[in-house]
């Protein structure tokens, strides 16, 4: 069966039992979920409905959401580990229960997809002391009821099969389903079951994360009132079973994709797995990544994106693949993807732009940095190598440390991963003093033209949302009272004419006098009011939230001019690259 087929029957089946279908969403949660640097489940988005927030759109809901996990990188090389995948989803909210959602599940993998009945497992929730929960065991009732034996349920414990959203929110215990390629493929012990690692088993679904808890800071869980049903399935996965392959990289999902790294690289997939897989994996999520207008940094996504990026050219140096090969590749994924995510094809520029610029930084410290870690590893007495070794191969040719790690294994190598955490903390401790030197929030001083400057900067990044996307962020501003330096992520030279057009933005809003108000609340509640933020760590319980009415609303220090007609004519002057993947702007009020 077809990948194609997969998802279409996958929406037939649950539009035909009333479900209701949301539309995929960014990979970058908004502001106020905090919880994980992307989206890396299909619920995640659908949180406040689960916590009885907002009200949801139907009580039986489903979708196809894309999504990246960042605790899989260093597993992506193996048959069925992803970066970047899909999953299949479909909820109950407050509708069905676990009775319900396995039959449903069961249905479509035994019935629509023909999946053999016989190879498939479930786990179940045993209980936890510590959680104060038993056995659940309404879960293994079901899956009896519909006709798995009771040999082929496993009782699992909270490690395996009891969901957390984050570390607080919503939780509770779930269900997996396991499909048995046979103990021909696995570690041939007697006790291998679904959660055993050997290759036996796959996790093909998991149709019953029960949302019946909430976890606060201390750990404690309390009883929802809304009880409702999470289920997500592993598309990857399941086009895998389905197609007779326990290896996600070689089914039609992944097979032109790596078909063309054959080409490129002249070797074949048989000898080259490992490689082959990371490459592939990578350039999917760093295209998908990078579309949304994130750029390679020093922490959060993008410090992933680096990560991701510089993985991926480490191995395509393996194959023999070069920059234009990289290029190629990530023309494919687009290609491949333009249809169901144009936006991709619309910022096609910027993500060859980003992705290509980052080749290149990290090329010209690679053979440096590869040098001077085998040096390293020849004069290390033991097999362990000093934190403060590790972080200078990270600050001075950029090697994220589980780069290194990944090196230095190969060769029978630790690190010092603790050593070289109080190294990074000892940094950023310097690079915050240094900080604490520079100009307050950007500005020279508190004169008329710099508060004007000041407020016009507010305007500038919202014209630049509407005419870049609202994925533009600011990355740093340096305001005197003779100008405005602003630096925002954007992967390639802006066009003249989206110059012209944000500047005509901020010229009409001058001209409608807007109001500019201040007020004073918590940090969580000026996010819940779709606050913008860029330096949120400095502040403290209270913060300023600035609002130009219909215009921008953002955290800041202030202070700012009470109406926008006061600000003169706006004009940018220069617009040009600050560093890899952020542009600068030089402008004026005349």
């Amino acid at each position: 069966m077809d990948h194609v087929d997969v998802k279409r029957l996958f929406f037939e089946h649950f539009s035909s039992l009333k479900h209701k279908k949301l539309p995929d969403v960014p990979l970058i949660p908004p502001e106020h979920d905090t919880s994980s640097l992307f989206i890396n489940s299909g619920m995640q988005p659908l949180k406040p409905l689960f916590m009885g927030l907002q009200k949801p759109p139907a009580s039986r809901l489903y979708n196809s959401q894309k999504c990246v996990r960042t605790g899989d990188i260093d597993d992506v090389g193996d048959n069925k580990h992803l970066t970047f995948f899909f999953m299949l989803g479909n909820w109950s909210i407050g509708d069905y229960g676990v009775t319900e959602a396995a039959q449903f599940a069961y249905d479509l993998l035994v019935k629509k997809y023909g999946m053999n009945k016989n190879k498939l497992w479930a786990t179940v929730f045993k209980g936890d002391k510590k959680l104060g929960l038993g056995r659940d065991d309404n879960m293994f009732a079901a899956w009896q009821k519909i006709g798995i034996p009771r040999e082929r349920i496993f009782l699992a414990d909270a490690e395996e099969v009891f969901w957390v959203s984050g570390k607080t929110g919503p939780c509770g215990p779930t269900s997996e389903m396991h499909y048995d390629f046979g103990a021909s493929k696995g570690c041939g012990k007697k006790s291998c079951n679904p959660t055993c690692d050997c290759g036996r088993f796959m996790e093909i679904w998991n149709p019953c994360v029960q949302i019946s808890y909430n976890r606060n800071a201390a750990g404690k869980l309390t009883s929802l009132k809304l009880k409702s049903i999470d289920a997500g399935a592993g598309f990857e996965r399941i086009v895998g079973v389905l197609q007779g392959t326990n290896d996600v990289f070689t089914t039609t999902i992944f097979k032109p994709l790596i078909q063309q790294i054959e080409k490129l690289s002249s070797k074949n997939y048989t000898h080259n797995k490992k490689a082959m897989r990371i490459v592939a994996d990578h350039v999917r999520a760093s295209t998908f990544i990078a579309g949304e207008g994130v750029t390679p940094a020093r922490k959060d996504q993008g410090y992933v994106l680096r990560r991701i990026i510089r993985r991926m050219v480490r191995y395509s140096k393996q194959l023999g693949i070069d920059r234009s090969g990289i290029k190629q590749l990530v023309r494919f994924v687009i290609d491949d993807f333009k249809k169901e995510y144009p936006y991709l094809q619309r910022n096609s520029k910027q993500i060859a732009g980003i992705i290509g610029n980052e080749y290149d930084n990290f090329n010209k410290t690679l053979e440096k940095g590869s040098r001077l870690l085998a040096q390293l590893m020849q004069t290390t007495k033991g097999k362990t190598l000093r934190g403060v070794d590790v972080f200078h191969l990270y600050d001075t040719y950029g090697f994220p440390m589980e780069l290194t790690r990944e090196l230095a294994a190969e060769k029978g190598f630790k690190i010092d991963e603790n050593g070289y955490e109080r190294e990074f903390a000892k940094h950023r401790e310097v690079s915050k003093k240094g900080q604490s030197k520079k100009f307050v929030s950007g500005l020279a001083d508190h004169s008329e033209m710099v508060i004007k400057y000041h407020t016009v900067n507010h305007m500038l990044l919202s014209a630049l949302q509407k005419v870049l996307g609202p994925k533009v962020t600011q990355k740093g501003s340096n305001l005197t009272a003779e100008r405005l330096r602003f630096d925002f992520n954007w992967g390639e030279k802006m066009t003249p004419e989206q110059l012209k057009k944000s500047e005509d933005i901020v010229n009409k809003w001058i001209k409608q006098d807007v109001p500019v108000t201040m007020e004073e609340m918590s940090v969580a509640d000026a996010k819940k009011a779709g606050a913008q933020g860029v330096f949120t760590h400095k502040y403290g319980a209270k913060v300023k939230v600035y609002t130009i009415k219909g215009i921008s609303k953002e955290i800041c220090l202030g202070p700012h001019v009470n109406k926008t007609g006061v600000l003169g004519q706006f004009k940018i002057v220069k617009e040009k690259s600050s560093s890899a993947g952020v542009r600068r702007i030089k402008a004026v009020l005349e």
